[in-house]
Formats: structure tokens, C-alpha cells, sequence
């Protein structure tokens, strides 16, 4: 609105180089000639810019109510009359406005109401009403004047005094050239209390394109790009209305008044008009003496020359006043309000009754980004309920970005149902499972498509899935006969601790899929069986939470994702450290996000955007994709003395890398089948080590997963020199049953364990080794090192 006071100069003159962006506060500033320096005296700042709508949203409102307080402090005050409107910065047809009823000293940015132009509140606080009559007048001028973004209006004593002349202010001062010419306006026709519609036209109509208006027999009215500029031009006029009152007194004493000229006039307007000059800076001594006086604010130690810069010192302090009541509760949000902060750079989402800032974490969130964007300023709950437990929100977020909570009975929300299974009434008896394979025929029937397409999925064509468990089936036992087996140990040890059995929950993320209990179910079972918990880090609840349904001090083994932002690794890792974890399994399979192409196609195949919702893997915004090996020993720093796995290997080669680098442990896994297809079974890979590097076996720990569905293919992997095995898709199967069902899957493998220990002709799991197997079938496929005649770099040529 105020243009800013800047012509184009003679090429020869050069602009004084200044300081363009405070770091600390945002802030433009433009250069300025010195012509220009030298008759403004100091380069004042402008307006700031933000980066992002919240931002700039939460600075006006608390501008807006150091304006209230200016106004309290200058005696701007008159029951329950007056009011200061700002457009919001996103929501063009919508303004901000006070409460009706609130003393102005009292007001901060919390007291705030948000209105349509139907004079719907629709956000911010809605305990109060606002004034009708103030919504009739601003309402009027912000749709008259979409250059306005703040209207300051109310009924100051000289302002009144003034009006009832019905004639506009004479140029008789610095203050009054602010409203030179067509800058101020008269309304003459005022009848009252606005109390329709057209009254409020009529004043928007009167005001014109001015700054100010002179409504008779009412008050003043003023408007700018600013709530600064809007309410220092407020106080102007008011000033300049007290002078021209004093000034007509003496003249009918025959004192003769002496007006500015035009042309001294106009360049009094045209100067003060550029907003780095004066717009924001003659509020702000009033500004820290009134705050300072009501104690709430502290009166700055250097005399700031602009109301931001003022504000900016101000709110450094922990009291944040103007931003809040912290003596008072917080005033529910509205779900209107929730719906308005629906994009990248202002989004909210609702989970259970709690509004949460989650502007910027689309990209962090470890399930993907859409899911996420498509919630913005909705009511997420059913999704979030459907794979996360209830703290694991405030856990990644943190205390900070919780809004507040929703209003109670509210509604107007999209709530999007995500349904994760199909009634359980014909579920079959518990008793009834005898093997893993009717655990997973139970799960399908039960689990919705989009479910059963991520937990049973895997990558591209699932060939490395399907080998998984196709390859445990060409290795035959060779049972040895008469070895007395009425007696049989299925225990092992690992990092020397003794383990009741020898095969573990191997970690996956999103485990609510499969039950609402997720991990703290698998956890609680793996105690009731003997083994130790495993916790990922991409689970339905925080590691925390997990942790704390464990026995005081009870083994578990921490899966790790690494975050991109090393930061947040690190806070995390340090966090885990102190519930001290027997091992860190790291996985080092999948930096990048594979291709699930049943999941895609569930997706492409759904009627509507709603239903197209997945179950979330992790994905590569959130993950760092440089992981390498160097990465080892910076864990090793965050977690001194804690064991490490790598999780994933693949190959010999980096398991002998592995043990060079200090590892504990390695955990030989394809990832299921969702990580590289063609990939090898993790069962190769463990022939491929006896054949490579045989010495390791008795060096560290091996964890294998990957095609177990039998006891038997349990023992094989021990005979193989296994330390311990690991099982993921039969325990999500199994957990359709809640924490029964992962024990009934435990005790289904022993016993079929135990039988096959006691068929091949071992008592004990120390017994086992290759010569019980025949691998002929698979052992053609081992990689049998590079020095194969074929192994090597091909010499391309360079053209």
C-alpha cells in the first residue's frame, strides 16, 4: 500500500552498501543512495520475510497485540469497543480480529479470533465472540481493499472529538502530511452502531483508496500493509486530530494558523510513506514503556528504532508474553482452524484428539511422504491408529509441536477410515493351527488387500522371495541312527548369554498391521518363550515403549535404520544407549526404497484417492543413502561397548569385512525378498562363507533369516553354523491372534525343532554340523572366490 520512496538514479551515484538480511530477525533491508542516507539518517528495517506462512501468521499476531497494548497504554480504550483487524497471510478471505469483551492490555497473539467474510470464526480462539459491529466495518474494507492486510479502528477521545466537524485535517503538522490529499477521507453519514451490512460498505466506499478515515461523530480509522503501519498511522492521526482541536482554539483567539505548503507537504507524505523510514519505528518507545509498565515485558537495554525490531528483542525473553497465556489453559482448536493448515509450509494433522504441528515432517516421516500429505489439516487417526502406537507421535515430534487439543464434539474433519483387517468372527480356533502355513492362510483371509500386499510382499517379481524358502528345500538331512534323543536341548548362546531357544521375531516395521498390540505382543511372547526381544526402529511403537514391557534389565537386540539427518541418528542412538541393548543389528540392505510393485498396484487399482492409503515401508527421504562402512565406528561412538551386527550381508566378502571392522556379529539376510530381487538366499550365502572364509564361523555371531517356515529349516541353518535364527512374515501371521498367536508359533517350530533334532540324531544344538546335511543340490551355486577364471573386471574400452 505505502510505496516505497525510491526513483531510479543517475548510473554515476552509487547505493551505500548495506547489511541485506538480518539473521536473527528475517529482515530486508534495501540500499540506499547516500542522498537517501544521509536525509533518512539510518537505514531502518522493512517489513521481514519468512519462510513460511506459520511464521509469518504468528508474527502479526503478536504485532497485533502490541498494538492492543500500545492502545491500552495511550488510553485508546472504551468498554467493549474498538478492534484491530489483520488478514491472514495464506487466507486471503479470511482476518484476524480480537475478542469482544478482552481488555486491549490483557490481549496476546493466543486471544486472537479468525473470521470469514461471512463472519464465520473459523479458527483461533473461539471462547469469546468477536465484535459484530467490528466485523461489519473491516469486513467491508478487506474485501474493498485487497491491498489492506490490517484495518485499526476505534473511538480515541481527540479522534471523536475531531470527527464531529466531518471535515478532514488540515496540514498542519509532520503528523497530518501523512494523510496528505487523497490519503484521508471523511464519512459523513454515519448513524450509530454499525449494525448492517451497508454501513459497513459505506465506510469501505468512504475510505477510498486513503490510509485514514474520519468517521463523524464515531471515531478514526486507519489501514496499511502492516499492523505497525496501521496502528502508528492510528496514533498520527490521533495526534494530528489533538493539534488541529488546540489549533482551532487559539484561532478563535485570532491567532492566524499557518499551513504546510502543498508541495512541502506532499514531500513530507512521500517520505514518510517508505515504510523503511517511519512506518516501523514511532510505536516503539510507546511500545516497551507500556509493556514494561504492565510487567509483562522487560524494557530493552538499547533504543530500538523499529516496532519489529523492538518486538524481536522483546520476545527473546522466556516470558513470551505477547504470545501466549501461560497461566491460562489453551484454547481448543477448532477444526476449522486445523483445516486452514493444510500445505507443505503450514500443515497440522489431528491423531486422537491432539492437533500437531507437522509442517516439514512429510519428508522425515520413515513411512513416505504421501501419506503424510494427504492428512494435512485433517483427521488422521484411523490411519495413524492403524500402524502406530499412541505415543510414538509425541516421541518424533516432540512436546513442541503439539497445538493443542481438539475441540470437544467438533466436527467438519474428513475422517478417513483405514481399515487394516475384515471382522474376526470367523476366525478359526486357536487350537486348531497346527503349522506356520495356517497361520499365513488365516492372515490373508483376515487383512485387507492393501495390508496383505505389504506385510506377504515383496520386490519386482519376488524371485529372491520365493528362493528363500525354495533353497531350505534342496538341502536334505543325512539322520544319523541310535543315538539315544528322549532328552533334548534346544537351548544356545549368544554373546554368552543362554537362550531357551534358537530362533528369534526377526525386526520388521509396522507391525500394528498385524494386531493392535504390534511389537509390545512379539516383545511380551519373546519373554514368555526365552528369547530376546527384538526392536526396530521403524515400529508401530517407540523404542521406549517397546522396551518398557520387557522384564527390569531383560535381554533385547535394537534393529537400527540410519537417519539421513545424523543429528536425529544420534539422539536416537544415544536414547537407546541408556536402555542398553545386548546388540545393535544395523541394516545395511536397502539405502534406497526397492521397487514393491504389488503395493503400486494396489494403489493404481483404487477407486479413490482415500482408499489408496498404504501401509508405510521405510523410504529413503527419511534414511541416509551414504551409509558406509566408516559408519560402524561412528555407532560405536554413540554406543560405547554395545555389540554390532551388520544386518544384510550378502556375500562373504563383507562378512570378512565385517569381522575387520570389529564387528560382533553379522546377520546374513536378503531382507525378506524386498530388497534386491535376484538376490541370493541368505542360506547361500552361509555355504558361500564355508567355502570362502570358514575361520569366521567361530569368530562371531551369525543371525540368518529368510524362507523359515518348518523347525527343520531352523536346524539346517544351525548345522550350517548359524548362532541363531530369525523369523519375520510367520510371527506378523501369527500375531493376527494377538500375543497367543506368537506363542502358539513358538511352540509350533520347537516342537517341530525337537522333532528334527531327535529324527537326525542330535541332543543338542552344539551337535550340529554340515555332515548331518547333503547340500549337492545347491552347491554348484556358491560363489567359490574371484579367482574363477571368469571373475574378473572386464577392460572396457574408452572411446
Amino acid at each position: 500500500m505505502a510505496p516505497t520512496a525510491t526513483s531510479e538514479e543517475p548510473k554515476a551515484i552509487v547505493p551505500v552498501p548495506t547489511k541485506a538480511v538480518h539473521q536473527q530477525d528475517h529482515v530486508q533491508i534495501k540500499a540506499k543512495t547516500p542522498l537517501q542516507a544521509i536525509s533518512h539518517g539510518i537505514c531502518l528495517t522493512g517489513v521481514p520475510s519468512f519462510p513460511d506462512f506459520a511464521s509469518k501468521r504468528q508474527w502479526q499476531l503478536e504485532h497485533m497485540a502490541a498494538a492492543f497494548r500500545h492502545w491500552s497504554g495511550e488510553g485508546y480504550v472504551e468498554g467493549m469497543s474498538g478492534h484491530i483487524s489483520v488478514r491472514d497471510p495464506e487466507y486471503h478471505d479470511a482476518f484476524w480480529t480480537n475478542p469482544l469483551g478482552l481488555h486491549f492490555g490483557l490481549l496476546r497473539a493466543s486471544d486472537m479470533i479468525l473470521l470469514n467474510f461471512k463472519g464465520e470464526a473459523i479458527g483461533g480462539n473461539r471462547s469469546r465472540p468477536a465484535n459484530s459491529a467490528g466485523f461489519l466495518i473491516h469486513g467491508a474494507v478487506h474485501k474493498a481493499r485487497p491491498d489492506v492486510h490490517a484495518i485499526c479502528h476505534t473511538h480515541s477521545v481527540y479522534g471523536k472529538a475531531w470527527s464531529v466537524f466531518g471535515k478532514p485535517l488540515e496540514m498542519l503538522t509532520q503528523d497530518a502530511c501523512k494523510f496528505y490529499g487523497s490519503a484521508q477521507s471523511v464519512y459523513n453519514n454515519h448513524g450509530g452502531v454499525v449494525l448492517g451490512e451497508e454501513e459497513g460498505i459505506k465506510i469501505a466506499q468512504a475510505l477510498g483508496k486513503g490510509k485514514g478515515c474520519i468517521l463523524r461523530n464515531h471515531g478514526l480509522l486507519t489501514v496499511g500493509e502492516t499492523v505497525d503501519e496501521a496502528a502508528w498511522l492510528f496514533t498520527s492521526m490521533e495526534k494530528s486530530c489533538r493539534v488541529q482541536l488546540v489549533a482551532e482554539g487559539a484561532a478563535r483567539e485570532g491567532v492566524e494558523k499557518v499551513l504546510i505548503k502543498d508541495e512541502e507537504a506532499k514531500f513530507n507524505y512521500d517520505a514518510e510513506s517508505d515504510p523503511e523510514f517511519a512506518v516501523h519505528h514511532s510505536l516503539a518507545k510507546k511500545l516497551s514503556i507500556s509493556t514494561a509498565a504492565d510487567g509483562l515485558l522487560p524494557v530493552p537495554d538499547t533504543e530500538a528504532l523499529h516496532l519489529g525490531g523492538e518486538l524481536a528483542n522483546n520476545l527473546k525473553n522466556p516470558d513470551r508474553s505477547l504470545r501466549s497465556h501461560s497461566q491460562l489453559p489453551i484454547h481448543p482448536v477448532h477444526v476449522s482452524t486445523a483445516a486452514l493448515h493444510c500445505s507443505e509450509g503450514n500443515a497440522w494433522i489431528v491423531v486422537n484428539g491432539v492437533v500437531w504441528d507437522v509442517t516439514g515432517f512429510a519428508a522425515k516421516h520413515p513411512g513416505g511422504v504421501e501419506v503424510i500429505q494427504e492428512h494435512f489439516g485433517k483427521d488422521g487417526t484411523e490411519a495413524y491408529n492403524s500402524i502406530h502406537g499412541p505415543g510414538l507421535i509425541s516421541k518424533f515430534l516432540g512436546p513442541e509441536k503439539r497445538i493443542g487439543e481438539l475441540e470437544p464434539n467438533s466436527s467438519g474433519i474428513l475422517q478417513r477410515k483405514t481399515e487394516n483387517q475384515k471382522p474376526k468372527s470367523s476366525l478359526p480356533d486357536l487350537g486348531s493351527i497346527i503349522t506356520l502355513s495356517q497361520f499365513e492362510a488365516v492372515a490373508e483371509q483376515l487383512m485387507i488387500d492393501r495390508t496383505w500386499g505389504y506385510v506377504a510382499g515383496a520386490t519386482e517379481d519376488s524371485i529372491s522371495h520365493r528362493a528363500n524358502y525354495d533353497w531350505y528345500q534342496r538341502i536334505l538331512f543325512r539322520p544319523r541312527i541310535l543315538k539315544k534323543v528322549k532328552t533334548v536341548d534346544m537351548s544356545v548362546s549368544v554373546l554368552g548369554q543362554r537362550y531357551d531357544l534358537p530362533f528369534f521375531i526377526a525386526p520388521t516395521s509396522s507391525v500394528k498391521l498385524s494386531h493392535p498390540d504390534g511389537e509390545l505382543a512379539q516383545a511380551r511372547a519373546s519373554v514368555a518363550c526365552g528369547v530376546p526381544a527384538m526392536v526396530p526402529t521403524m515400529g508401530s511403537y517407540s523404542v521406549q515403549e517397546i522396551v518398557s514391557v520387557l522384564p527390569p534389565g531383560y535381554p533385547f537386540f535394537l534393529q537400527l535404520y540410519m537417519y539421513s539427518d545424523r543429528s536425529d541418528a544420534r539422539k536416537f542412538l544415544q536414547a537407546a544407549h541408556k536402555l542398553k541393548p545386548r546388540g545393535i543389528l544395523f541394516t545395511v540392505d536397502l539405502p534406497v526404497l526397492s521397487k514393491r510393485e504389488v503395493i503400486k498396484r494396489q494403489q493404481l487399482g483404487s477407486g479413490s484417492q482415500s482408499e489408496r492409503e498404504i501401509a508405510p515401508p521405510p523410504t529413503n527421504t527419511s534414511l541416509d543413502e551414504n551409509i558406509g562402512w566408516e559408519d560402524i565406528a561412528w555407532i560405536r561412538e554413540c554406543c560405547p561397548d554395545v555389540p554390532i551386527f551388520l544386518k544384510g550381508i550378502q556375500c562373504a566378502a563383507d562378512a570378512r569385512r565385517a569381522y575387520e571392522h570389529g564387528c560382533a556379529g553379522i546377520y546374513l539376510s536378503n531382507h525378506g525378498g524386498r530388497a534386491l530381487d535376484t538376490a541370493v538366499p541368505a542360506i547361500l550365502t552361509l555355504l558361500e562363507m564355508h567355502a570362502s572364509c570358514p575361520e569366521l564361523l567361530g569368530k562371531m555371531e551369525i543371525f540368518i533369516d529368510g524362507g523359515i517356515r518348518r523347525g527343520r529349516d531352523i536346524l539346517k541353518a544351525m548345522c550350517l553354523g548359524a548362532s541363531a535364527v530369525l523369523a519375520g512374515r510367520p510371527f506378523l501371521y501369527a500375531l493376527s491372534y494377538g500375543e497367543d498367536g506368537v506363542k502358539k508359533a513358538f511352540k509350533i517350530l520347537s516342537d517341530e525343532l525337537r522333532m528334527a533334532m531327535q529324527l537326525v540324531g542330535i541332543t543338542s544344538l552344539d551337535q550340529a554340523h554340515p555332515g548331518l546335511l547333503n547340500t549337492a543340490d545347491i552347491d554348484r551355486f556358491v560363489y567359490a572366490g574371484d579367482a574363477h577364471p571368469w571373475a574378473r573386471k572386464v577392460e572396457r574400452s574408452k572411446l
